[in-house]
């Protein structure tokens, strides 16, 4: 096919040269298909005689209306975005580039062009059959304004290249083309938008969105976990607006592989205060975008070992009402921890909270009782019928869990396990003693302390103070202010 394509694409090429003036349109999907058939050398000279011709064509743009003939400006447009998204299709970063370098030449001299001064050589006064009238007439010279519409870049047409350079893995291109894109995202802002262009500006920040997820994904494949950060903050900063979820969860792949599981709580708090808006919604997924970069957050905390970090995002998620947590309701005399819609992350964040914030310890009330963990009988899982959060917690109340809770089937339950009272009660004495043991061996290592090393240490702490030692020995205090 790609064989076929390409002598096509030359006997197109063929032609085309042998046309003594053909059309812009003609050359533009001549020069497209040179460069799906990956002759990018030989599209982009196509490209550039219609570049030429609309340089010309542009200085004497009163002619062109009235000859009628087609216009080069008209097919430049979908030319370039057309070229661009081949490129990113290819991941060709080379050719890219060289057709970027192109537009913005092109644009540069038509800018420059639109303020000078345009020579026509049209007769002003047309039909004139009198012979005593030549129609040699000189030129005549006029100043041409600015063009509303300019030849240039675009914020799809960075947004074609970045993807380009992510795919090839040029972080550092990545970075200098998102500033290419500050302006366009700018213009997206909600600040700027009223009850007609809402919608507009929405649609227009979700297809600009994909650059960032661009980006991020290329620093994720480079480790760049600090200029990862940086765009998301220089993204919200200029949107005003939530980034895309697949953004925020690389980002947070990106953190946790270098262990910032802090850095990931930070990042989501971010993102999270600022107000959904158009672009976020209407998605068709089941879960909410709050949902998700939780569920997320937490997945990937878990998955590289942070645990306290993933507790500490779970505990954040329940204070805003985003994920349930239907857990220590007392029935009947036993405690019921529901993980219904949980994953296994967040699951075994549910149960660590239940018994490490102390829900389980009232044995004021005639001691500890019967913990029954409902985890589902696996009808929604991908195998179905094949629980995944069942085999999982009780391993981890196995392994994880000093001394061991064991755990029993509940007759006639399937999808619930029961954790006895006897076990928990050990575990919860256990913790305290432990506790007890920590909190001797601190005083300890205060009672330890010398007379001279504990007020010293005390009084270095103490800002503006500067310590010395009397002479015998013992610590003396100066102050240059009070």
């Amino acid at each position: 096919v790609v064989l076929a394509s390409k002598s096509h694409a030359q006997r197109a090429l063929t032609i085309l040269n042998g046309l003594e003036s053909p059309s812009p349109t003609l050359m533009s999907a001549v020069s497209i298909a040179l460069v799906i058939s990956g002759q990018h050398d030989a599209g982009r000279q196509i490209m550039g005689r219609i570049h030429t011709i609309a340089k010309k064509q542009k200085l004497c743009e009163r002619q062109l209306l009235k000859s009628g003939n087609s216009s080069a400006m008209e097919v430049l447009p979908n030319l370039h975005r057309s070229v661009l998204k081949i490129c990113a299709g290819d991941g060709n970063v080379t050719a890219a580039l060289n057709f970027v370098q192109d537009i913005q030449t092109l644009s540069n001299e038509l800018y420059k062009s639109s303020k000078e001064t345009c020579v026509v050589d049209v007769p002003l006064v047309p039909n004139i059959t009198d012979p005593a009238f030549s129609t040699q007439i000189d030129p005549i010279p006029f100043t041409r304004k600015p063009p509303t519409k300019r030849i240039r870049m675009r914020g799809e047409d960075w947004k074609l290249f970045l993807i380009t350079a992510s795919k090839q893995g040029d972080w550092r291109l990545c970075i200098n083309t998102l500033q290419f894109l500050r302006p366009f995202v700018k213009a997206t802002n909600p600040r700027k938008q009223n009850s007609n262009n809402g919608s507009f500006l929405a649609e227009k920040y979700r297809r600009l969105a994909r650059s960032l997820t661009a980006a991020i994904l290329c620093f994720e494949m480079r480790g760049q976990y600090g200029w990862a950060v940086r765009a998301m903050d220089d993204w919200m900063k200029w949107s005003s607006r939530r980034p895309p979820k697949e953004a925020v969860l690389a980002t947070i792949r990106i953190l946790v592989s270098h262990g910032q599981g802090a850095d990931v709580l930070s990042l989501v708090q971010h993102v999270l205060s600022i107000p959904p808006s158009l672009s976020n919604k209407g998605e068709n997924t089941k879960l909410t975008y709050e949902e998700i970069i939780y569920f997320g957050g937490i997945t990937h905390l878990h998955q590289n070992g942070l645990y306290e970090d993933a507790d500490e995002l779970y505990l954040t998620a329940i204070g805003d009402g985003k994920l349930p947590f239907n857990a220590v309701s007392k029935v009947a005399g036993r405690y019921t921890l529901d993980l219904h819609g949980m994953n296994i992350a967040v699951a075994q964040c549910a149960v660590r909270l239940a018994f490490t914030q102390d829900m389980l310890s009232s044995t004021d009330e005639g001691g500890s009782s019967d913990l029954i963990i409902v985890t589902g009988r696996g009808l929604n899982s991908y195998y179905q019928m094949r629980p995944v959060i069942r085999p999982e917690i009780q391993r981890m109340l196995t392994e994880e869990f000093y001394p061991p809770l064991t755990t029993a089937s509940v007759p006639g339950n399937l999808g619930a396990l029961k954790v006895p009272a006897e076990d928990i009660e050990a575990w919860v004495t256990h913790q305290k003693r432990e506790k007890g043991v920590r909190m001797l061996a601190l005083a300890d290592v205060i009672k330890n302390l010398s007379g001279k090393r504990l007020p010293v240490s005390i009084m270095k702490s103490v800002k503006g103070g500067s310590i010395g030692e009397t002479e015998d020995g013992d610590p003396q205090t100066t102050t240059s202010s009070v």
